[in-house]
């Protein structure tokens, strides 16, 4: 699920008050990994940190497609350039 930056806790607090949710897998930055591992040490749900950058997106049922593939693209293209 990608983000605008500074909006992670938000997002991190649902998914962390969620029991529905069992693992946290992170494919990002250190910022946002160091947030979500103190997150994941106070709730212990289980938490994967792959700083990589390769960017996998949820894509949920009442998502506005064209965006969605718009934003991916963007972020896949921006990423490759910065980290290879």
């Amino acid at each position: 699920m990608t983000h605008a930056p500074g909006a992670a806790g938000a997002i991190a607090d649902e998914f962390f008050d969620r029991p529905e949710v069992r693992v946290i897998n992170l494919i990002g930055g250190v910022k946002t990994a160091r947030m979500l591992a103190e997150r994941a040490g106070r709730t212990l749900k289980r938490t994967v940190l792959e700083l990589g950058g390769f960017n996998p997106m949820i894509i949920l049922d009442d998502v506005d497609m064209e965006y969605a593939v718009r934003t991916a693209t963007f972020v896949r293209f921006f990423t490759r350039a910065r980290f290879v």
